[in-house]
Order: structure tokens, then sequence, then C-alpha cells
């Protein structure tokens, strides 16, 4: 038979030994540490991010304070009402003597200034740009833009590729500026190589490219901070100033800040709804042109006359004033 001190022995191997107290106490910090480290990772194992595209905060610029904002505009993010400035002859102080010239007398290209509503515009843009944090990635959405078929998947299906790609991702890090309703995009001919990277497939350089549209854009802490530097005094419109510094810093120009576009329009600007800007695309600023145009666009068979008259209606009118500015 076995002695009692065998005996005593194998009891003690087959109880289980407790833990002390405070290793006890932390098995609920343990089971939730578990759970989001097998369950909160996807398919791949690479661990699910909230926000698409690492977006985390999302500006509606409007200068309707009773306007609905947009629900969803950007997917997963509580979207925040921009109150806009209106445009007066009160900011011609931001202005360089060129800008000032093309505000009152009218302008000879589409990347210059056509009334006090696009320098609202464009000081609207740079007030919200000193709001972005180090580090962080912001949307910003001009009232009227709105968002297309298709576009939710197409940006899950980027940011599954930014995710997937790491530091090797277009995306990576916070100095880029990603259009995403670029139009009249005009090629200076410059012959750069093609850079290729993982979303290629949904967004493309623009090295040498003047290219228009700031109603719906990415842009990250690093790229707005350097294009904070020059941003004054104001010599052109906001979406023109920001192609111009792509094209000249850029870094496929030699620059440190990344500047492409997408490869289709994710996003579109309703013509004639703005108030934001106005109609300034077409320089037409009262109901009367607008109505001109609006007449010779249906009775002309061709309605590029009708365009083309009213291009020549430049008659800028003076907003209602708005709030004050915080100097740049």
């Amino acid at each position: 038979s076995s002695s009692p001190p065998l005996e005593q022995a194998r009891a003690m191997l087959i109880q289980p030994i407790p833990l002390p107290r405070s290793p006890r106490r932390l098995l609920p910090f343990l089971f939730l540490f578990l759970f989001h480290t097998v369950i909160g990772n996807g398919e791949d194992g690479i661990e699910k991010h909230e926000n698409i595209l690492n977006v985390s905060r999302v500006f509606w610029i409007t200068v309707h304070e009773d306007r609905k904002v947009p629900e969803n505009i950007w997917p997963g993010v509580t979207t925040e009402r921009y109150i806009g400035l209106r445009g007066s002859e009160s900011l011609v102080k931001y202005l360089t003597p060129r800008a000032k010239q093309n505000v009152l007398y009218g302008r000879d290209s589409g990347k210059e200034l056509p009334s006090w509503n696009a320098v609202a515009l464009y000081l609207n843009h740079v007030e919200i740009w000193k709001k972005i944090k180090p580090g962080e990635i912001v949307a910003i959405f001009e009232e009227d833009a709105e968002m297309q078929h298709g576009t939710k998947e197409i940006l899950e299906s980027m940011d599954r590729v930014r995710i997937r790609e790491g530091n090797h991702s277009w995306f990576y890090g916070d100095s880029f500026y990603l259009t995403m309703d670029a139009f009249w995009v005009k090629d200076y001919g410059c012959k750069k190589p093609s850079i290729d990277f993982a979303e290629g497939q949904w967004i493309k350089d623009l090295p040498c490219h003047m290219w228009y549209g700031t109603s719906s854009y990415l842009i990250g802490a690093g790229a707005a901070k350097e294009l904070l530097q020059n941003v004054m005094p104001i010599d052109m419109q906001i979406d023109a100033y920001v192609a111009t510094h792509a094209i000249s810093k850029g870094s496929s120009n030699g620059g440190t800040v990344r500047f492409a576009q997408t490869t289709q329009r994710l996003y579109k600007q309703s013509l004639f709804i703005s108030e934001v800007q106005k109609v300034d695309a077409y320089a037409l600023y009262t109901w009367r042109d607008t109505l001109l145009v609006l007449i010779l666009g249906t009775a002309l068979p061709c309605f590029g006359l009708g365009y083309a008259t009213g291009w020549l209606l430049k008659s800028p009118a003076s907003g209602n004033g708005g709030k004050e500015l915080s100097r740049c």
C-alpha cells in the first residue's frame, strides 16, 4: 500500500493551484485583450480600423445655419458644419493688387478670382486647414458636394489596400492631398515617370497638371501645414493655389507633400446651387445673368454659345459681409 506522504503528494498534483488575489483581478482585463486581438482582427489578421482612410474629422462648408448637414457624406464619421464667411469688399485687405483687379474689373482665366464670394471661399478653406491637428487626416466638403453611386465601395476598397500596404501605401503619414472632384485637368506636357503605388487603380498623381475642384478632398496635417506657409496674400482661387503648389513643390517635383486626384469623380457639385461661392465657375452672380444663360442654352442648338455669352457677363456683386477671420 502507498504511504501517507505519497498519497498527500498525489493529491497536491491534481488540485488546482490557487492564483494570488491580484492576478485574479486581472482576469477580466486579460479576457478583453484576447477578445480584441482574436475577434477584432480581420480574416487576414490585419487589425480593422474604425475610420475609412484614417479620416478623423469631416467638415462641411456652408453659409446657411439652417441648412441640414448631410448624413454619411463620409462613411462612419459625423460631419461638422462649418459656417463660412460671405463675400464682401472688406476682404480686399487679403488680396494682391492683381487679385483685386480681377475681382473689380473681371478675370482673364479660370484660375483667377471672379468675385468677393470666391475670396470668402478661399478664406473658409484656409480657416479649416488651421484647425487640423498634427497627424490628423480630414475630409472637407463644400455644401453642394454630392456623393456619387459606388463611392462608398471605392473608398472601402482603397482603405483595405491602405491597411494591407502599411507604410508602402500612398496614404501613409499625413503629408498628402487628394481631390475627389477634380475637373478640367490641363496637362502642361512635362515628362514625368509614372509613379507605381498600390492604390493606383483609384488615384493618379498630378506632377504637371493644373486642375480645378475643392468641393471634396482629403488633406493631412503635413499638407495643410505646408500649404499655409504661402497662402497669404490671396492671388488666385483656392483650387488653383493648391494645384500650382502641386506643380511647383509637390512630391513629384522634389517636395514632400503628395498631391493626387481620384481616377473618377467620387463627389460632384451641382451647378447653380452652391452659395459658398455662388456660380463663379460661370462668372454669373445675379439671377438675371443666370436666367439669360438658361434661356440661351435652351433656345440655341449649341449651349456653348449660351455659355460663352454668360462668360462675358462679368458683374461680380458684393456679399453680405461676414465674421472676422484670424490672421495667418
